[in-house]
C-alpha cells in the first residue's frame, strides 16, 4: 500500500477529491459501460460515482431503463431493473425487460432513494445504450466464486452478500486470491483497485496477464488475482458476449473487499468543563488523514460507525463519508456531570467518567468489529459571581451577596465527587479587605471603586478551575440642603417672592435658580421635583426631570385661589429641603345667571335681575330704544328706572312706547375683561279690543250671523248678551262668529273681554248686533207630472227677482224662474219659492216613470282572436213593446259618446283588437218615448303576457338586504297585470310554496332562513284562462342562496401542560357551517392572544398542539361554509382564543451520587441532587429506592424530601437510589439512578480451623473453617503462617490505616499495620524486598527519615513531632532539592520551632498566618502535620495538637 501511495499520489488526491471529499450534497455521475448491443433479458451493470453522505441502513438505489426515445414516460420506464440496498456502492446489477423493444436510444437512470421513499440523488446517462430483439443473457445468472489456492488449507471460498455484489475477505490479507469462473461460457473481466484507480496483476490459469487489459477467462476456469493484493476493495467488472444471439453482450459488476479495519479514535479532550446552564460538548477524533496508513480512511466504505455516548442518549450511527465531512469530529453534548459515573475499562473501573465509544463494523456476514472506548470526564466550572449594588452613598454600608456556584469535581481514581473547598478573597482597588462568603462595607469614598471576589482553593488543583470576578460600584452624596431655589418671572425676571396673578390661558416660566452642583460628586443624575397644588377642582402636578438645572412651565391657571410651587433636588442618597413659593389667582369677572326678557301688558311694572361672580365687582345696566338706534345707552336712577348699579333693573309703569326696547349689564373687576350679558327685550303688550256687528233683517226661523272683531293676542274670551241670556265662549281667531234663529227681532252686544295677555276695559268693548225678522210666502198650482213632462206654479207676494224657484231634487224634476217644473225621472222632489223679503216656501212635486229597456251587465273576456271568440251575445230586456234599437259601443261604461255599432235586437262583440269596449242599446216605445238601456259589462280582448329573465344564482348572508328582484313584464297589449312570487327548493314550479302579500311587480327575496331557494313569478294580465293560455305567463328562475356564519357551540379548551406530556386535542365540536355549505376548519396558532397575524398549522377538525417546549401559545380555528359573493361577509367563523401553557420540566443540574461497598451501621455518602427550573421554582424532591439499575419502579421513602440524603446501612443488601424532583408547576424530572450501595456485615466463621501435632514429613490434615458472608458478596480465603501465636505482621513496608488524617487506607507496600493514631513512637519500620525504601523513625528533633528522598517527593508527606517542649523540625536537604519544592515559612518564632536546612516558615492556616497566637510541640505527645503539594510548593493542610 505505501508504495502505491508513493506511486500513485496524483491520481490518489483526485480520486479523494471525487469519490471520498463528499461534497455537502448528494449526486450520482454516470462512468462509461459497453453500449451494446444488449439482448432481450440481457443482464447490464451500471458503473457510478456516488457523492454525499447517504443515509446508513436507509439507502436503496435503483436502476431504470428508459423507453425507446430516450424519455422516462412510461410505467415500465419508471419500474426499476435493479436494485441495492445499501448506503455505499459503485454499481447497480439489472436486466434489460424481455419486452424490450429494439433501439439504439435507450438511456438508464439511478436514483437513490431514502427508507421512505425521498429522492436523496438522481442521474441520467449522456451516453445511450443498444438493445437488439434477439434474446441476450442474463449475467446475474453466472457463477462466480472468490477462494483460496486450491492447496491452502483451510480452503476457503469467500462469499459476503451475494445481493450487493460483494465478496471478499473479513480479515485482509497480501495471499493470492482466485476468481473461479464456473459457468460454461468464457467471461471477459476487468479489475479496479477503488481507491485509486489502479488495476492488480492477475495470471489466466496461472499465466501471467498484462495488467492493464482485460483477462478473459474461459469456462469452469480460474484467474489467479496475485502480486500481493493491497488492503483496500476491488471492483470487478465482467463481459459475457453470446455468439449465437448475434454477439449481444451482457454485464455484471462485483466487489471483493480486502480492507483492513482500523478504528483510529480518540478523544479531542479528556476532560470538558462547560458553562453551567450549557452543555458539556465532548469531541471524538477519527484519523481520516488519506495519506497515512492505518486511519479509517481506507477501511472498507460501505462499514457502519456507531458513537456511543455513555449518557443514555441515543447512538450516532453513520458512515465514513459522513466522518470525513466533518473533519473527522464528531461531537455531542453531555447535559449532566459525569460525577458518579463509573466506567470499566481493561479490567479497570475509571471513576467520574463517562465511557463515550466509537465502533467500526464491517457488512453482510462479517463479525469483526473494532471499538475504542475513551473515558471522559464532564464538570461545570466553578462559577465565581455575586450580586451587589452598582452605586452606593458615602456612609452606607453596601453589601455583595456571594452567588458563586461551585459544583462538585472528582478523580478518575477515586470513586465519587466532592465540592472544592474555595476561600473567597474580596478586594476593593486590588486591595484585600475581606476573606469571607459575603462582603459588606461602608467605608468607600466619593468615586468608582472595582470591588473584586478571588477564590482560594488552599493549593489543591482541581479539573475545572475558577477564575475572580469583579464589577464597578460608584459612591457618592446627597444634595446640600438648600439646593432648591426659582424665581417667578416678572418684569425684571428675578422675582423670588410670592405673586398675585389673574387667572391666564398662558403658561409661564419659572426660573430653576438652585445653586451649582458638583457633578463629580454624583453617579447618578440630579432629579429636579417640582410639584404644583391648587384649589379644589386643579389637577395636581408632579414633574420630576434629571436634566441640568431645568426650569419649569406654569400651566394656565384658571381656577381662582392659592397655588403652592415646591422645588425640591434629590438622588438616591438624599433629597434637599424644599424650596416653596404662593401664586394667588383672582378671579375674573363673569355673569353666572344671565337676565331674560320681559312681557308686560301696558301700564304695568317689571324687574331685569342677572347674577355675576368676580373680584370687586361693579354693576352697569344699559338700553337700547328706539330714539338712540344702534347705540347702549347709560341707564339712571331716574324716571321709570330704579338699580341702575346693581343686579337688578327695576321698571315701573311700562308703557307702549317702551315695547322693543333692549337691555343688557356689564360688570367689571379687578381682572379684565368685563363680563357682558347677552341682551334681552322688553315686550309691551297691548290691551284687547272687541267690535261686534251683524245687524240683519232675515225671514223667520231662519239663521242669522253676528261677528265679534277682535285685537289682541289670541286666544280670547268673550262674553256676549240679547239683553235677556249671556253666552261665554273662547276663540282663537281674530273674527269670532255665531249665528241665532229668532221669531221676533232681538239686539247683541260684548258684556266682557280678555286675550292670552290682558284684560280690556269698558272702553274697550264697542258696537252692537239688530236681528229684524219678516214672515215666510204661500205656493199654488198642479203638484205632479211626467218625466219630461211639465206643470206651473205660482207663489204669492213679489218673487225674488233673481232666483225665485227651486227643485231639491232636480234628477228627479226641474223649475223654472217663472215656476215651470219639468220631470226629468220617476219620484218626488221638494220644490222652493222666495219671494223679495227673501223667505222662502216649499212643497213636493211628484214625477211619473218613463218606460224601461236593459241589457247583460256581465263582464266577459275574450283571448285575442281566438276563433270562435267564446262570447255570449247581448240580449236586452224590455218591459214595453219596443219599435226601434240601436246598440253603442264605448270606451267607458256611458251611455253618451258611443259609436253606433249595430240596429238589431241583439248584439255579439268581436275579439280581433286588444283592449276594453262597453256597449249599450236605445229603445223607442210605441208612444214615442225614448229609453237608452244600461252599460254592459266590460268585453275584454287579452294577448298573453311577457317577462324577461331573472338572474341566475345570488348569494346573501342571512338578515342581509337582498336586491330586489325587478322584470320587465308586459300585459300583452291589455289587462291589468297581477302578480304572484312562488319558492322553491328546486328549479321547478312543482311542490313550489305561494309566497303570501308577494303580489307586487317586484320582489325583494327574504335572507331571514339559510338554505337555497329558487324564486319564480307568475303574472296575469286578467285575461280568461282557456287552452291558449292567454291570461298568464311564468318566469324562469332565479336560484338564492342564503349563509349564516358558521357557528361553534362549543370552543376549544385552554390547557396547561408540562413539557413532553401527551396533550388532548383542540376541537370545537358542535361548529357547523351555520345552517347551509360545508363547514371547514383551519387552526391557527399565534404568539399573542389575537386572531390577526397567526400561522396555520392545519386544516383538520382537531389539532393537537406541539407542547414539546416551554412557553406560552394561543390557537384559535377559523370555520367557513364556502360562501362567496354577497355572502363573503359571513362566511367563516373564528374560535374563541385558547391558551396551551407549557410549563418547562425542572432541569437536572447535579446528581452526587457514589458507589458504595460499606459495613452494616456505619455511614454512608450522601447523595445530592440539584436541578433548576426555567419559570417558577423547585418546589420538592422524593428519594427512591430500587432493587434494580433503574429509576423507574421504585419504592418511595418516607420523610426523605429534601435534595441531600444518606443512604441507611442497618440492612444488608444491594440497592440504588434516584431522586424525583418536582417544580412548582408540578412537572417532574428523575435523577439518573445511583451507583449500587452494597451493606455487608463482617464474614463469620462458624468453625475455626484445628490445631494438629505432626511428624516431620507426614501428610498434614486439611486445614478448614465453615465462613458466612452474612450477604452481599462472596467469600474470599486467605491463609497465613506466623512463627507465634499471633495474628500479627511484622516485615513489609508501611500501611497507614485510617485516623492520620485520610479517609482510606494508603499501602505504600508489604504488609506491616499500624493501627490508629500516628506511627508509634521508637519504631523501626524496614521494608521487605517488595517494598519501596527502609524507614526509620525516632524521638527527638528528627522526625522522619528514609534512606531514599521518598518522603519528600511525594505528593504529600507526614511531620511528626513528639517533644514536650520547642523543637526543631529537619528536613533532609537532599529530599528537599530532589523535590524541586519549596517549604514556605511564617511565624517561625511564634511557633517556637526552627527548620534545618532554614527554607521558610510552615504555612499552617490562613486564618492564623497574621495572628502570632499558635505553637507547636508544647502539649501532649503524637501531634502531626500532614503537608501536601500543589506542584509549586508544600502547604499544611491538616493540623492535628
Amino acid at each position: 500500500m505505501k508504495k502505491t501511495l508513493q506511486k500513485s499520489s496524483l491520481f490518489f488526491i483526485g480520486m479523494l477529491i471525487s469519490l471520498f471529499a463528499f461534497a455537502q450534497t448528494r449526486s450520482i455521475t454516470f462512468q462509461t459501460i459497453p453500449t451494446g448491443a444488449y439482448g432481450q433479458s440481457s443482464s447490464i451493470a451500471a458503473l457510478f460515482t456516488p457523492a454525499g453522505v447517504f443515509p446508513v441502513n436507509n439507502t436503496r438505489f435503483n436502476l431504470y431503463l428508459s423507453d425507446p426515445d430516450g424519455n422516462f414516460n412510461s410505467t415500465a420506464s419508471n419500474t426499476a431493473i435493479g436494485s441495492a440496498q445499501t448506503h455505499y456502492i459503485t454499481f447497480i446489477n439489472g436486466q434489460i425487460p424481455a419486452n424490450a423493444t429494439a433501439a439504439n436510444t435507450y438511456k438508464l437512470k439511478i436514483t437513490a432513494f431514502d427508507g421512505s421513499g425521498g429522492i436523496l440523488a438522481t442521474a441520467t446517462s449522456s451516453f445511450s445504450i443498444n438493445i437488439q430483439n434477439t434474446t441476450g443473457t442474463n449475467g446475474n445468472a453466472t457463477s462466480q466464486t472468490f477462494t483460496s489456492p486450491a492447496d491452502a488449507s483451510p480452503f476457503i471460498s469467500y462469499s459476503m452478500n451475494s445481493s450487493i455484489g460483494l465478496f471478499g475477505r473479513c480479515v485482509a490479507s497480501s495471499d493470492d486470491v482466485y476468481v473461479q469462473n464456473n459457468t460454461s461460457t468464457s467471461v471477459s473481466l476487468s479489475v479496479k483497485n477503488e481507491f485509486d484507480g489502479t488495476t492488480i496483476p492477475a495470471y489466466n490459469n496461472d499465466a501471467f496477464v498484462s495488467q492493464n487489459q482485460n483477462v478473459t477467462v474461459t469456462a469452469n476456469q480460474k484467474l489467479k488475482l496475485t502480486g500481493s493484493p493491497q488492503k483496500v476493495h476491488y471492483r470487478f467488472f465482467q463481459t459475457i458476449t453470446d455468439a449465437a444471439q448475434s454477439n449481444t453482450i451482457s454485464t455484471k459488476a462485483y466487489f471483493f473487499m480486502n480492507n483492513d479495519l482500523s478504528a483510529p479514535f480518540s478523544a479531542l479532550l479528556n476532560v470538558v468543563c462547560y458553562d453551567l446552564g450549557s452543555p458539556g460538548i465532548f469531541t471524538f477524533k477519527t484519523d481520516v488523514d488519506p495519506t497515512r496508513v492505518g486511519s479509517a480512511y481506507f477501511n472498507y466504505p460501505g462499514n457502519i460507525y456507531t458513537a456511543k455516548w455513555d449518557d443514555n442518549t441515543a447512538n450516532y450511527v453513520t458512515s465514513i463519508q459522513d466522518i470525513i465531512d466533518k473533519s473527522g469530529l464528531l461531537t455531542h453534548p453531555y447535559s449532566e456531570s459525569s460525577c458518579g459515573k463509573n466506567v470499566v475499562a481493561s479490567g479497570q473501573t475509571i471513576y467520574n467518567s463517562f465511557g463515550p465509544s466509537m465502533t467500526v463494523a464491517e457488512p453482510s456476514n462479517c463479525t469483526q468489529t473494532q471499538e475504542a472506548l475513551t473515558p471522559i470526564q464532564i464538570f461545570p466550572k466553578p462559577k465565581i459571581s455575586y450580586t451587589g449594588p452598582t452605586k452606593g452613598c458615602v456612609g452606607t454600608a453596601l453589601t455583595f451577596t456571594n452567588t458563586s456556584i461551585i459544583s462538585p469535581q472528582g478523580s478518575k481514581t477515586v470513586a465519587g465527587c466532592s465540592t472544592p473547598n474555595v476561600l473567597y478573597y474580596w478586594f476593593v482597588d486590588g486591595v484585600q479587605e475581606s476573606i469571607s462568603t459575603n462582603f459588606t462595607t461602608s467605608s468607600l469614598s466619593l468615586g468608582n471603586h472595582t470591588i473584586q471576589l478571588a477564590p482560594f482553593t488552599g493549593g489543591t488543583t482541581y479539573s475545572c478551575t475558577p477564575a475572580p470576578y469583579e464589577t464597578v460600584v460608584c459612591i457618592e452624596a446627597a444634595p446640600p440642603a438648600d439646593a432648591a431655589r426659582f424665581a417667578l418671572i416678572d418684569t425684571d425676571n428675578i422675582r423670588n417672592a410670592d405673586t398675585t396673578i389673574c387667572p391666564t390661558n398662558n403658561p409661564f416660566l419659572v426660573v430653576n435658580k438652585s445653586s451649582t452642583l458638583t457633578t463629580g460628586s454624583y453617579c447618578s443624575t440630579l432629579n429636579y421635583n417640582w410639584k404644583l397644588t391648587g384649589p379644589l377642582g386643579f389637577t395636581e402636578i408632579n414633574s420630576t426631570v434629571s436634566a441640568s438645572s431645568p426650569n419649569f412651565t406654569v400651566p394656565s391657571l384658571l381656577l381662582k385661589g392659592d397655588y403652592t410651587l415646591t422645588l425640591t433636588v434629590s438622588n438616591p442618597c438624599g433629597t434637599s429641603t424644599a424650596f416653596t413659593r404662593k401664586i394667588t389667582v383672582l378671579e375674573r369677572p363673569e355673569i353666572t345667571v344671565d337676565p331674560t326678557n320681559k312681557i308686560v301688558c301696558d301700564g304695568l311694572n317689571t324687574t331685569f335681575t342677572a347674577t355675576a361672580v368676580g373680584s370687586n365687582l361693579a354693576y352697569r345696566w344699559q338700553v337700547l330704544t328706539t330714539a338712540n338706534g344702534a347705540t347702549y345707552t347709560d341707564v339712571t336712577n331716574t324716571g321709570v328706572y330704579s338699580g341702575a348699579t346693581t343686579a337688578s333693573l327695576g321698571i315701573t309703569g311700562v308703557t307702549l312706547s317702551m315695547h322693543g326696547y333692549k337691555y343688557k349689564l356689564i360688570v367689571s373687576g379687578s381682572c379684565s375683561p368685563n363680563d357682558e350679558s347677552p341682551e334681552v327685550t322688553l315686550t309691551v303688550n297691548p290691551r284687547p279690543t272687541s267690535v261686534i256687528s251683524g245687524s240683519t233683517t232675515v225671514c223667520a226661523n231662519t239663521p242669522a250671523t253676528i261677528s265679534i272683531a277682535l285685537t289682541g293676542t289670541a286666544p280670547w274670551s268673550i262674553t256676549y248678551s240679547d239683553g235677556t241670556t249671556s253666552t261665554s265662549v273662547t276663540t282663537s281667531s281674530s273674527t269670532y262668529t255665531f249665528s241665532v234663529s229668532l221669531a221676533t227681532t232681538k239686539t247683541y252686544t260684548v258684556t266682557s273681554l280678555s286675550d292670552a295677555n290682558c284684560t280690556a276695559a269698558s272702553g274697550d268693548r264697542t258696537g252692537s248686533a239688530v236681528i229684524t225678522i219678516n214672515p215666510l210666502p204661500t205656493i199654488t198650482g198642479t203638484l205632479s207630472a211626467c218625466v219630461s213632462s211639465t206643470t206651473q206654479l205660482t207663489g204669492s207676494a213679489t218673487a225674488d227677482a233673481t232666483t225665485p224657484w227651486s227643485s231639491a231634487s232636480t234628477g228627479v224634476a226641474t223649475i223654472s224662474n217663472t215656476g215651470l217644473v219639468t220631470g226629468i225621472s220617476a219620484g218626488t222632489s221638494v220644490i222652493s219659492y222666495k219671494n223679495t223679503n227673501g223667505c222662502i216656501k216649499t212643497e213636493t212635486v211628484t214625477i211619473h216613470a218613463l218606460p224601461t229597456v236593459s241589457i247583460p251587465n256581465t263582464n266577459q273576456s275574450l283571448c285575442l282572436n281566438l276563433t270562435p271568440p267564446s262570447i255570449t251575445t247581448l240580449t236586452p230586456t224590455t218591459f214595453t213593446t219596443i219599435s226601434t234599437y240601436q246598440w253603442y259601443s264605448n270606451a267607458s261604461a256611458s251611455t253618451s259618446g258611443g259609436t253606433a255599432v249595430s240596429t238589431s235586437s241583439t248584439f255579439t262583440p268581436t275579439n280581433t283588437n286588444a283592449g276594453e269596449l262597453y256597449y249599450y242599446l236605445t229603445v223607442t216605445n210605441n208612444n214615442g218615448c225614448v229609453a237608452t238601456s244600461n252599460v254592459s259589462g266590460s268585453i275584454k280582448v287579452f294577448g298573453k303576457p311577457t317577462i324577461t329573465a331573472l338572474p341566475t344564482t345570488t348569494s346573501y348572508c342571512i338578515n342581509a338586504t337582498a336586491a330586489t328582484l325587478t322584470p320587465t313584464i308586459l300585459n300583452g297589449g291589455y289587462g291589468t297585470l297581477t302578480y304572484q312570487w312562488y319558492s322553491n327548493t328546486t328549479s321547478s314550479t312543482s311542490g313550489a310554496t305561494l309566497i303570501p302579500n308577494e303580489t307586487n311587480a317586484t320582489f325583494t327575496p327574504p335572507t331571514t332562513a339559510v338554505g337555497v331557494k329558487f324564486y319564480y313569478v307568475v303574472v296575469t294580465n286578467g285575461g280568461p284562462t282557456s287552452s291558449s293560455d292567454c291570461n298568464t305567463r311564468t318566469s324562469d328562475f332565479t336560484e338564492i342562496k342564503v349563509y349564516a356564519t358558521p357557528t361553534i357551540t362549543t370552543d376549544p379548551v385552554s390547557a396547561t401542560y408540562c413539557a413532553g406530556a401527551t396533550p388532548v386535542a383542540l376541537s370545537i365540536p358542535g361548529a357547523t357551517a351555520g345552517g347551509y355549505g360545508t363547514a371547514t376548519y383551519q387552526w391557527y396558532s399565534n404568539t399573542t392572544a389575537s386572531t390577526t397575524g397567526g400561522t396555520l398549522v392545519a386544516s383538520t377538525a382537531t389539532y393537537t398542539p406541539n407542547i414539546s417546549s416551554a412557553g406560552t401559545t394561543y390557537y384559535f380555528a377559523n370555520v367557513s361554509n364556502g360562501a362567496t359573493g354577497g355572502a363573503s361577509g359571513c362566511n367563516n367563523l373564528n374560535s374563541a382564543i385558547v391558551t396551551i401553557t407549557v410549563h418547562p420540566l425542572p432541569v437536572i443540574t447535579s446528581s452526587t451520587f457514589a458507589t458504595e461497598s460499606l459495613c452494616i451501621s456505619s455511614t454512608a455518602t450522601s447523595m445530592t441532587a440539584s436541578a433548576t427550573t426555567s419559570t417558577g421554582t423547585i418546589a420538592s424532591y422524593q428519594w427512591f429506592s430500587n432493587a434494580n439499575a433503574s429509576n423507574t419502579g421504585g419504592t418511595l421513602l418516607t420523610g426523605e424530601t429534601n435534595a441531600t440524603f444518606t443512604p441507611p446501612t442497618n440492612t444488608t443488601g444491594s440497592t440504588y437510589y434516584y431522586c424525583e424532583i418536582l417544580n412548582s408547576w408540578g412537572c417532574k424530572a428523575t435523577t439518573a439512578v445511583s451507583g449500587v450501595i452494597k451493606i455487608y456485615a463482617a464474614a463469620t466463621i462458624s468453625a475455626q480451623p484445628v490445631a494438629a501435632d505432626y511428624c516431620k514429613s507426614v501428610q498434614a490434615s486439611l486445614l478448614s473453617v465453615n465462613a458466612a458472608t452474612n450477604a452481599p458478596g462472596s467469600l474470599t480465603y486467605k491463609w497465613f503462617s506466623n512463627t507465634t501465636n499471633s495474628t500479627s505482621t511484622s516485615t513489609g513496608a508501611l500501611i497507614v490505616r485510617g485516623g492520620v488524617g485520610i479517609a482510606s487506607d494508603v499501602k505504600i507496600g508489604g504488609t506491616i499495620e499500624i493501627d490508629g493514631g500516628s506511627p508509634g513512637a521508637g519504631k523501626i519500620l524496614t521494608s521487605d524486598a517488595g517494598g519501596l525504601a527502609s524507614w526509620s523513625y525516632s524521638v527527638g528533633s528528627t522526625v522522619v527519615t528514609s534512606t531514599t528522598n521518598y518522603a519528600i517527593t511525594l505528593a504529600e508527606a507526614y511531620v511528626f513531632y513528639t517533644g514536650t517542649a520547642a523543637g526543631a523540625f529537619t528536613i533532609p536537604a537532599a529530599a528537599a532539592a530532589n523535590a524541586g519544592k519549596t517549604i514556605t515559612i511564617k511565624n517561625k518564632t511564634a511557633f517556637g520551632i526552627t527548620i534545618t536546612p532554614a527554607l521558610g516558615t510552615f504555612f499552617i492556616d490562613s486564618a492564623n498566618a497574621t495572628a502570632n497566637t499558635v505553637s507547636i510541640g508544647i502539649e501532649a505527645s503524637n501531634n502531626w502535620i500532614k503537608l501536601v503539594s500543589d506542584g509549586t510548593q508544600w502547604n499544611v493542610i491538616r493540623a492535628l495538637f
